[in-house]
């Protein structure tokens, strides 16, 4: 059935998504003529961007604080990707468009079999070869049979070497 107005998608997300501090939007970004933002960009550091952060998710605030408090000696750009079907493809290239990075790494706290990132490489590899840049890296959890650790402790360390692993690019 067709309708001459748009209802907003309900999705099924994390509470965090709901209580985070920053997952918050301006009332003006709500005004008549606006429209949903399917990639949001930040650059950080000073100048030029060695290296461009792709996520989705909850993970981008966290990204975006260790980002901030990071003493960068160059630049670096986080694009968080929020909405992925129909990946936003152009929109993505548009924001690469004046970047020539050396380093794309995709960042995520699921395992590597499990959330967004298999979808988004199949997407952002294409790009980056079409654009004749570097191929991306991947920073996460290693592949794993169940979406938990099973031990509070498991999971600490697999958190920790996420971070440690994001923390050699910087």
């Amino acid at each position: 059935m067709l309708r001459d107005f748009r209802k907003p998608v309900v999705l099924a997300a994390p509470k965090i998504g709901l209580k985070h501090p920053k997952a918050v939007s301006n009332i003006d970004e709500l005004a008549e003529g606006t429209k949903f933002e399917p990639i949001l960009v930040k650059d950080f550091g000073t100048g030029s961007t060695d290296t461009v952060f792709f996520c989705s998710g909850k993970i981008g605030f966290d990204i975006e604080d260790r980002l901030t408090k990071a003493d960068l000696k160059r630049g670096a750009k986080l694009i968080r990707i929020e909405e992925l079907a129909p990946f936003p493809v152009s929109e993505i290239r548009e924001a690469l468009r004046s970047v020539d990075a050396k380093n794309h790494i995709y960042v995520q706290e699921e395992s590597v079999n499990q959330g967004a990132f298999q979808w988004a490489k199949l997407h952002l590899d294409r790009m980056l070869a079409d654009q004749g840049k570097a191929q991306m890296n991947y920073v996460g959890k290693e592949s794993m049979h169940s979406y938990c650790a099973g031990s509070g402790t498991e999971y600490k360390s697999q958190v920790k070497k996420l971070w440690n692993d994001f923390n050699a690019w910087l």
